[in-house]
Order: structure tokens, then C-alpha cells, then sequence
């Protein structure tokens, strides 16, 4: 039987496992435990797909949840296939329940479809072929499942602590056929001091987005105001200014307005594709016309970073 008609032989059961794998909510959680140190949903995805391979004989191996492997072939070196099974948080505006794995017009649906749980079981059918196919390898073929790659690498840092690194390497969660390099990333904290506000608007919080590699969908920002009369000053010149996706609600407490903004979510990686609601909502807020204290966070997330996604403010736009 040729290769490929052992994957197609595979397919209805190749889908069934990626739908099982699609509903298991594995966000990145707080630590629930010895081997769950990403929280018991990670757990599980990293126990599905371990005890599936154990289930055709391949060797397995689980690093305290961090990460694990699947391993089929012999020799001194080893190719690596690094996949993970974390994904980002769900969000909103789904069609199907992000967590259903459901098909339609010949598509799945769910949170890690794409990134990276489909790659990950396309990774693992192809070498169950491999292993049914008879071939005898002359390298090991290691798929290494990583549960922290969207937040910090925790997963990897483990891992490699305790395993030897491949002598090669890909990783299917990218576009096909290759690429050969990728863009860096920083986290960047900032901070600052500033000298408390006599009178006027108060900024008492401003919040935004759920993990740094996601373009934020809400922000939200509860301001205070020295009087009834400024409030409806202020409410009446943010809606005026009409800024598509703001919201503006009274809360119960006194004179204290609440202003949401409700953006596009998108991939880190590409950010055009979304709409930033943190930076919509500075934007949003430049009516009110306050300056000095806090709101001097307000004017960085406006003027230094702006509405565009290539740094240009920053001066760091650049292609390759």
C-alpha cells in the first residue's frame, strides 16, 4: 500500500481525533498540581495524545505536563517536530462553539484547529503511516508537544532541562511550505510616576486584551467626574465624537462614567487583520481633552503607539 493511501485510510479517524483534541479548553490556567502546571485542562490535552500514541506503540514520555513526546525509529540522530497543544484564550463572535470541534462545508471549527492542534494530529497520523508502512528509519522522528507556546516558553525551558535537543527540526504551525525564519518578539513592561490629579477627571482604571500575543477585542476605562454637570459634559462630548465601537454607560456609583471600546481580535502575528481596541479607546478619550497624571498613559498609548500595527511611531517599521 503507497504512503499516501495509508493517510487517506486514516481520515475519518484523523478528524475524529482532532475533534476530541478541539474539546479539550486548553488555556493556559495557574498551576492545579504535580504534573498540571499549566492547570488541568493542558493536562488533559497532553494526556489525550500521549495515551494515544501509547495506544500504537509508539514510545512516550510525559515531563511533569510541561511537555512530552512521541518517538518511532531508530539511530544516533533525531528530527524533531515541535507542535504544542496550548491556545489562546476563546473570545467572542463565534459561528460555532469555539470548543466543539464542528464541521461544516467540509471545515472544522473550534480554538486550535489551525494553531496548532490540527498540524499537531496531521503530525501524528503521518507517522502512524510511517510506523504501519513497515519503513525502517535510519533517524528517530520525535513529535515534542509543547503546552506553554503561547505565553512563555515555560514548557520548552522544562523540557529541554531534561531531554537533548533534536539534531533537526520543523514545526508545522506555519504557512506552507516553509518558512525559514521568524520575527522576534518583546514583552515590555513600562512604568512610571506621576504626581496625583488636583480636581478634574479622574482616570481610575483602564483595562485591556487577554494575552499579549492577541490583538485586544474589548478595553474598557472608568472615569470620574467632580460634579453631575462635568459628567454629562464629558458623556455628551465622547458620544458626539462618535468613534465607531465606543460605548458609554453611567455606573451606579456617583459620577462615574464607564467607556468600552469593542475592537476585531486577531493573531499577534498578524495584527492588520484585527482592531485594537486599547488603542481605540485612547483615541476615544482625546475628546475629553485631559491631560497631565495618569492620563499621561492615556496619551503614550495614543501618540507613541497610535492606530497602526508596524511599529511606525515607534520607529521600528521595517520589512524583509
Amino acid at each position: 500500500m503507497e504512503f499516501l493511501d495509508r493517510v487517506q485510510q486514516e481520515h475519518t479517524a484523523m478528524i475524529g481525533t482532532l475533534q476530541e483534541l478541539i474539546a479539550i479548553p486548553s488555556v493556559k490556567a495557574d498551576s492545579t498540581g504535580e504534573g498540571a502546571p499549566f492547570g488541568r485542562e493542558l493536562a488533559r490535552a497532553l494526556d489525550y495524545v500521549l495515551a494515544w500514541g501509547d495506544q500504537y506503540g509508539f514510545t512516550s514520555k510525559n515531563r511533569s505536563g510541561y511537555a512530552g513526546h512521541l518517538e518511532y525509529g531508530d539511530g544516533e540522530e533525531t528530527i524533531g517536530v515541535l507542535v504544542h497543544l496550548d491556545v489562546v484564550p476563546a473570545g467572542e463572535g463565534w459561528r460555532y462553539p469555539p470548543f466543539s470541534g464542528t464541521i461544516n462545508a467540509g471545515k472544522i471549527y473550534g480554538r486550535g484547529a489551525i494553531d496548532d492542534k490540527g498540524p499537531a494530529v496531521a503530525a501524528m497520523y503521518a507517522l502512524k503511516a510511517l510506523k504501519d508502512s513497515g519503513v525502517k528509519l535510519k533517524k528517530k522522528i520525535r513529535i515534542i508537544f509543547g503546552c506553554d507556546e503561547e505565553s512563555g516558553w515555560a514548557c520548552m525551558n522544562h523540557y529541554f532541562k531534561h531531554e537533548k535537543k533534536p539534531d533537526y527540526g520543523f514545526t508545522p504551525d506555519a504557512s506552507f511550505p516553509l518558512i525559514n525564519s521568524e520575527k522576534g518578539q518583546m514583552a515590555l513592561k513600562i512604568a512610571g510616576k506621576v504626581k496625583g490629579e488636583d480636581g478634574g477627571i479622574l482616570l481610575e482604571s483602564f483595562t485591556g486584551g487577554t494575552r499579549r500575543n492577541v490583538v485586544p477585542e474589548q478595553a474598557a476605562a472608568v472615569l470620574v467626574f467632580p460634579s453631575r454637570e462635568e459628567l454629562d459634559q464629558g458623556k455628551a462630548a465622547l458620544i458626539e465624537a462618535g468613534t465607531a465601537g465606543i460605548q458609554v454607560q453611567e455606573l451606579a456609583e456617583t459620577n462615574k462614567l464607564k467607556v468600552v471600546a469593542t475592537g476585531v481580535s486577531a493573531h499577534g502575528s498578524t495584527p492588520e487583520q484585527g482592531d485594537n481596541a486599547i488603542t481605540k479607546l485612547a483615541q476615544a478619550l482625546t475628546a475629553l481633552n485631559k491631560q497631565g497624571g495618569a492620563w499621561k498613559s492615556v496619551d503614550f498609548i495614543r501618540d507613541g503607539l497610535g492606530r497602526e500595527t508596524d511599529g511606525q511611531r515607534m520607529g521600528i517599521a521595517c520589512q524583509d
